[in-house]
């Protein structure tokens, strides 16, 4: 697994694939927690 990084650390487009993917993390992260938030169910 962490050959796999390595590789795409050292390719340019494979670095920036990363970055986008932990932008729609984080973006999918927020947009849940607001929902959640928006429910008014309770919280585990």
């Amino acid at each position: 697994m962490l050959s796999i990084f390595y590789r795409l650390m050292k390719c340019e487009g494979g670095a920036t694939a990363l970055e986008y993917t932990l932008i729609a993390a984080l973006v999918g992260l927020a947009a849940f927690q607001v929902t959640e938030k928006m429910s008014g169910l309770p919280t585990m």
